[in-house]
């Protein structure tokens, strides 16, 4: 058996057709035994029935997540501006027109962005510490609150309130 040589002109020609009408390109890879989207019975050719998967929750319990964080969600999230979740820094974030305004760090630390003299406010009172991402750098509007006596509730409506009007 030799070579079997393709003209070129006809290469070309089959690819412009399938830049131009890519649904052509399941007839071509069917010709080469990829899916096409359809099941080979002893009547021909069925398409396969394409079912639809359960909408995951907003939110799992089990993320990691404190019993007063998970009431935060709750309550805020019922306001249709109000979100939770995301990828990357702000997967544990409660946000506002897509703005976080609370939420749990990577070491499940209570988060909360609030006016500069209010940040300043409560660090002087020893109720929290500059939210720092990366060691070194502090995020001046970012506190991260300690203290039993400090209220999630009432700080995640101040930052709320603080980040819904930016």
């Amino acid at each position: 058996m030799g070579v079997q040589r393709v003209p070129t002109e006809s290469l070309v020609s089959r690819t412009r057709v399938e830049a131009r009408a890519p649904r052509s390109l399941s007839r071509v890879f069917g010709e080469l035994g990829a899916s096409s989207g359809r099941t080979e019975t002893a009547a021909g050719a069925m398409p396969t029935k394409k079912t639809k998967k359960a909408a995951a929750p907003a939110w799992r319990p089990l993320d990691g997540l404190t019993r007063e964080f998970t009431s935060l969600i709750d309550k805020f999230t019922s306001n249709s501006r109000v979100s939770y979740g995301g990828q990357g820094f702000g997967s544990r974030a409660l946000r506002v027109d897509g703005r976080i305004f609370a939420m749990l760090d990577s070491r499940g630390r209570f988060v909360v962005k609030l006016p500069r003299p209010r940040a300043d406010e409560l660090l002087s009172r020893g109720q929290g510490s500059l939210f720092e991402p990366v060691p070194g750098r502090p995020m001046k509007q970012w506190v991260v609150v300690s203290g039993a006596k400090v209220s999630w509730l009432a700080l995640a409506r101040e930052a709320y309130e603080y980040v819904a009007d930016l």
